[in-house]
C-alpha cells in the first residue's frame, strides 16, 4: 500500500509556452533545441493549494532551526530529478565573494566576478527573490541565504550570516555557492521555478516528449503521528512518499515497529522513534533531513535503556534540505543500536 502526502498534477495541466509570451523575461541563454519550456496552474491542477505550499523559500542551514521546504517536485524530467533553476550550473566551478565589505557584522556586502547576476532583473524583484545555495564563512558552514542586489555589482545578503563571512579572508578561503531561483537561468532539463505571485511552475522539459508525470508535496505534517503515550503498533509493508514534514514521528510512543517499509521524498525526517522501539528491513530515502532519529530514548543521567534499534535497513540520499550536521541516523540516549545497516 501507498500512504502519500502529495498529489498528482495531471500531464495535460502542463502546457507549452514561448519566453516571448513571458512578457520582460529575458533569458541569460537560449533553451537547446531539445527543449521546451511549459507552464502549469498550480490552483487549478491541486485545488485549494495554500499560498505558503506554493515555493516560498525560508532561511536555513547551520544553527538555524530546521523548517520544512516549500512545495517540491517529485519525480524524473527527460531522466532527471527536478531542481530549482540555478547558476552556475552542476559542473561549472562554484562563485565565490572577490570582496567583502563587512563593517557591521550584520549584513555583508560583497562582489563577485561576474556580471551576470546583475541582469536578472525578474528574479530580484520578484515575491521570492534570489537565494544564496553554498558556503559563505567557514568551509563547513552550509546555509540557505536570500540576497540582494545592490548595484554597481555588489550584493548583499538580506539577514545576517551566522558567521562573519570577512574570516574567509584570514582563514577560511573556501567560500564558494551558487545563486538558487533565478528564473533568467531556466536552461537546462528538469529545472523549474515557481512564481509565488500567480501560482504557477514553469518546468524545462524535454521537447516531442510525453508531457512529465510529477508529484508535488503538499502535506506538512508528518504523514503518520503516534499521540503521546501510544504504544503496540506495528507499521508494516508500507510505501511512504512524498510530503514536506517528517513521514513517520514515533518520538512520543513506545514499543513501535515499523518493518518492511519504503520512506522517500520527505521534505525533512525519514522517522523519530521513542523508547523500546524498532526499524526493521527499511529503505530510506531522499530526505530533506536524517533518515532515522533515536536521540534522547533512555536516560542517561540514570543508565535506564532505551533498547530502541534499527536493523537490516539501508539509507541514502539524505540531508537534502537541511546539510549540515544531518546524519543518516541520530543515535543517542542509552542502549540503543544500530545493526547491519546500508549508509550510502
Amino acid at each position: 500500500a501507498v500512504l502519500t502526502g502529495g498529489a498528482l498534477l495531471p500531464p495535460d495541466a502542463w502546457e507549452p509556452i514561448a519566453v516571448a509570451a513571458l512578457l520582460g523575461l529575458q533569458l541569460s541563454a537560449p533553451l537547446p533545441a531539445s527543449a521546451e519550456l511549459l507552464r502549469l496552474n498550480l490552483s487549478r491542477a491541486v485545488p485549494g493549494v495554500a499560498a505558503a505550499q506554493v515555493g516560498h523559500l525560508t532561511r536555513h542551514g547551520f544553527m538555524l532551526p530546521p523548517q520544512s521546504p516549500p512545495m517540491q517536485l517529485v519525480g524524473t524530467v527527460g531522466g532527471k530529478r527536478p531542481v530549482r533553476a540555478r547558476w552556475p550550473k552542476p559542473g561549472a566551478p562554484a562563485l565565490s565573494m572577490s570582496l567583502v565589505r563587512n563593517p557591521n557584522r550584520t549584513h555583508p556586502v560583497f562582489d563577485i566576478n561576474s556580471t551576470r547576476p546583475s541582469k536578472w532583473d525578474r528574479s530580484w524583484s520578484s515575491l521570492g527573490g534570489v537565494w544564496l545555495d553554498g558556503i559563505l564563512s567557514q568551509n563547513w558552514i552550509w546555509t540557505f541565504n536570500r540576497a540582494n542586489r545592490l548595484g554597481n555589482g555588489s550584493y548583499s545578503l538580506a539577514s545576517p550570516e551566522v558567521a562573519d563571512p570577512t574570516t574567509q579572508i584570514t582563514y577560511c578561503c573556501h567560500n564558494r555557492f551558487v545563486f538558487s531561483n533565478v528564473v533568467e537561468e531556466l536552461s537546462e532539463i528538469g529545472e523549474y521555478y515557481v512564481n509565488e505571485t500567480d501560482s504557477t511552475v514553469l518546468l524545462v522539459s524535454p521537447a516531442n516528449e510525453p508531457r512529465p508525470e510529477l508529484s508535488v508535496s503538499i502535506l506538512n505534517s508528518p504523514l503518520i503521528q503516534f499521540s503521546a503515550g501510544a504504544s503496540n503498533i506495528t507499521i508494516r509493508h508500507l510505501n511512504l512518499t512524498v510530503g514536506r514534514a517528517t513521514a513517520i514521528d514515533a518520538h512520543l510512543a513506545e514499543h513501535v515497529k515499523i518493518e518492511n517499509v519504503d520512506v522517500c521524498f520527505f521534505g525533512l525526517h525519514g522517522a523519530e522513534l521513542g523508547a523500546n522501539s524498532s526499524i526493521i528491513s527499511a529503505n530510506f530515502h531522499d530526505l530533506g533531513g536524517h533518515g532515522v532519529s533515536m536521540y534522547g530514548d533512555g536516560r542517561p543521567a540514570t543508565l535506564v535503556p532505551g533498547n530502541s534499534r534499527v536493523v537490516n535497513s539501508r539509507f541514502r540520499d539524505w540531508a537534502q534540505w537541511q546539510r549540515v550536521y544531518m546524519p543518516a541516523i541520530v543515535l543517542g540516549g542509552v542502549a540503543n543500536s544500530v545493526e547491519h545497516c546500508q549508509i550510502v
